[in-house]
């Protein structure tokens, strides 16, 4: 009620870690480097699964960092194993932890802060995220499991071992899953979210707050013949959910506006800095939005946004796509410059990969491209990313994660 929400914003990438890097960075998946999670390639390209991972360059600037040096007390509290501080992303902030609940933890944190002291914090909660109705505790269970409907399915949820048991599902299988994802999403709201917007309204924090409400990544639940992220640029994994709530002295569009414009998940960083006052670094992606926000401009009917998808170690982009207007487009990139492709979207010869139309809004494919054939979107995407799918970084050292952090991901569906 008291934001404004953008209704066309899309993340850089359709899993976690990129997708964070590229939010912590302002940079698209190819310029940060990190596309890695626990699969990788050996030297003859022998696809493996393994335990390292490509952490986040040193090199780049982080949005925390740009909020320490003009003088925020800065803290990250994450629940998710893949932003451990050895992966890189605890740069530029005085406190980070990986700890459940982090949202308590936030709270704990500010009450200790000067009254006055002004603060940057990053909180990064794990659900909803599959397994559905997992690891939540009882309150889940008595208070939330079918508060969107109890179905008909043989399958346990919270163990994810039926990604392997399961062939297909039934129309009840996809009821259930649904309601479960819904569950959890309302189960975050109210028993993480909804406390902490309480908790600053309580120490008077909330006015001046500037708060934004994003995810990472979406869901897919057999939508285009897919099962959860990680594997498509479809809509429901890219399209994010994107509202910004100014503090009360800024001068900004009336809250509960709602903003059409396309916009990319790395405009967070120049946006926050441009309200706040911070330095922007020059070599961002992203494009700043603050002048949306404060109904300085008209939208953009040109405005573009670019999500990426790629696996492997000596990593290349295996898919790209780009929404601007009405038009969706998605490139596969050549087999021999990445993994090929499985599945209902892999080209249909791995030898003559094809490129997608889609209706931007639906997802509807509207035609199937030959690839090198010209095309106005694909002129677009190289103009946004370049000619060369390959991302920074090809040789840089991968990081491992504790046993813990392994075990902690293999629950989520990350390690076999």
């Amino acid at each position: 009620r008291d934001g404004i929400r953008f209704d066309r914003a899309y993340a850089q990438a359709n899993w976690t870690k990129p997708s964070v890097a590229s939010l912590m960075t302002g940079l698209y998946v190819r310029n940060h480097g990190v596309v890695v999670g626990t699969d990788y390639f050996d030297e003859e390209g022998h696809h493996k699964v393994g335990s390292n991972s490509f952490p986040l360059p040193s090199d780049l600037p982080l949005i925390s960092e740009a909020f320490r040096e003009i003088g925020y007390e800065t803290a990250g509290f994450v629940e998710n194993s893949h932003l451990v501080p050895g992966q890189g992303f605890a740069r530029g902030f005085d406190t980070y932890e990986k700890v459940k609940p982090a949202a308590k933890r936030l709270q704990k944190w500010i009450s200790a802060l000067e009254s006055e002291a002004p603060f940057f914090a990053y909180l990064h909660l794990i659900g909803p995220h599959d397994p559905y109705d997992g690891g939540h505790g009882e309150q889940f269970a008595t208070e939330y499991r079918n508060r969107f409907g109890e179905y008909e399915s043989e399958i346990d949820w919270t163990d994810l071992s039926y990604k392997k048991k399961v062939k297909s599902f039934s129309d009840h299988d996809l009821l259930q899953a649904n309601a479960l994802y819904d569950a959890e999403l309302n189960y975050f709201d109210q028993v993480h979210v909804s406390p902490l917007i309480d908790f600053l309204k309580e120490n008077g924090r909330y006015p001046e707050a500037l708060i934004v409400i994003t995810s990472d990544h979406g869901e897919e639940l057999q939508d285009h013949g897919r099962w959860a992220h990680g594997h498509s640029l479809y809509n429901e994994v890219t399209r994010i959910p994107l509202i910004v709530k100014l503090p009360a002295s800024t001068q900004g569009l009336p809250a509960g506006t709602h903003v059409s414009e396309v916009v990319e998940q790395i405009g967070v960083f120049p946006t926050l800095c441009n309200l706040v006052g911070c330095e922007t670094p020059d070599q961002l992606d992203g494009r700043s939005f603050a002048q949306l926000l404060v109904g300085g401009r008209a939208e953009d009917p040109n405005a573009y946004a670019v999500s990426e998808f790629g696996k492997g170690v000596r990593a290349k982009v295996l898919a790209a796509s780009i929404v601007q207007g009405d038009s969706k487009w998605v490139e596969f990139y050549p087999p021999e410059l990445g993994p090929v492709l499985q599945g209902p979207t892999a080209p249909k010869n791995d030898m003559n990969p094809m490129s997608i139309l889609l209706d931007a809004r639906t997802d509807e494919i509207l035609s199937r491209v030959e690839h090198d054939v010209p095309h106005p979107m694909r002129t677009l995407l190289k103009r946004a990313v370049g000619e060369s799918p390959a991302i920074r970084h090809e040789l840089v050292t991968s990081a491992g994660y504790s046993q813990d952090q392994i075990e902690e991901l293999r629950a989520l569906g990350y390690v076999e």
